[in-house]
């Protein structure tokens, strides 16, 4: 008996799985083979043999015959234990999935994702802003920090270095529509921080040419190298904050406008729309947002538009503007 209990215990949880569903559904098939007047359906021979072995014992249908019985009384021998084995590897399944996703272990599957590469402050902020501005857009954080930094619905947390395909896979880099490199917080010197994040950018371009990224950088004079790497967009953080320091200086409540142009809280956003066909030039575009309630900004990267507006429009234009969702709406 001590040897069959340890080859029991030995046993992986797999094969235990298997072999609790096989009772299972072995018990199901023999009762109806034992009393097929009784239970004439799979489905009340396996209700009758669930609520048998959770002890429940309901009483609309039972066995009527000595055969039937003496099979019941075999499975409340073994019934229970069987429920408890498949109840305690459920519960260990569910702890692990926990833990490994806690840990970024987890592979990330969905698609049109946004990547965000390094966990800090400005990371959480943007996290913040994503999830404002879109009810639908996941994220996917990759970072080397033993457990996930922010536990919410939308965020998944991928650990590992950015730099290694694996990890880059894990986070379904080549299916997301976007990809951000913030600045670690790992040295005082610039150098280091920017080669740090020129050494991410071209782990992304090189894994996925195609997704648009943009990357946080300290000094300015880095800047051409990012663009070597052929990343879309370069951020100068620290220059941002300087320039708007002095502006705000100059020009009381200009932080509070640009502020209301990257944030979403104010309704009022910087949004992007397409070329319509019907749109032949600039003052095209002009008018027919303005009836609408919202202001074009540029034309690309473009802000001069008011100086051509009889010009045609190029192909393929990027329209920018200052409106609030209803109006986006009716534009798109």
């Amino acid at each position: 008996m001590r040897n069959i209990l340890i080859k029991f215990i030995r046993l992986d949880k797999t094969t235990l799985l298997i072999g609790s569903f096989l009772i299972i559904f072995g018990s199901t098939f023999t009762i109806m083979w034992i009393e097929p007047e009784t239970f004439t359906s799979f489905h009340d021979s396996l209700w009758w043999v669930m609520t048998t072995i959770s002890t429940v014992g309901y009483g609309d249908i039972s066995p009527q015959t000595t055969a039937g019985r003496n099979f019941a009384m075999l499975l409340y021998l073994v019934g229970i234990g069987v429920l408890g084995v498949v109840i305690s590897l459920i519960a260990n399944a569910m702890g692990i999935f926990k833990k490994r996703k806690e840990e970024g272990k987890l592979s990330y599957h969905g698609k049109d994702h946004i990547v965000i590469v390094g966990w800090s402050k400005k990371a959480a902020l943007a996290i913040d802003e994503i999830l404002l501005a879109d009810k639908e857009t996941e994220i996917v954080l990759i970072d080397e920090v033993e457990k996930e930094p922010l536990n919410m619905k939308r965020v998944h947390y991928i650990n590992g270095s950015p730099m290694k395909k694996d990890v880059l896979d894990k986070a379904n880099l080549e299916n997301s529509k976007s990809a951000i490199v913030f600045a670690t917080d790992c040295s005082d010197s610039s150098r280091l921080v920017d080669g740090n994040s020129l050494l991410v950018a071209a782990a992304l371009e090189k894994n996925a040419p195609h997704v648009h990224t943009t990357v946080e950088v300290l000094d300015r004079d880095h800047v051409p190298m990012f663009k070597h790497s052929k990343v879309d967009e370069v951020v100068l953080s620290d220059e941002f904050v300087s320039r708007m320091l002095v502006r705000s200086s100059f020009q009381k409540g200009v932080s509070g406008l640009f502020n209301q142009l990257i944030s979403r809280e104010s309704g009022y956003d910087l949004r992007q729309i397409e070329r319509k066909e019907e749109w032949k030039t600039y003052r095209d575009v002009v008018e027919d947002v303005t009836s609408q309630g919202g202001n074009v900004i540029a034309v690309g990267e473009n802000m001069d538009i008011y100086k051509h507006l009889d010009e045609p429009l190029p192909e393929g234009a990027h329209i920018r503007v200052v409106c609030d969702k209803q109006t986006y709406d009716a534009l798109c």
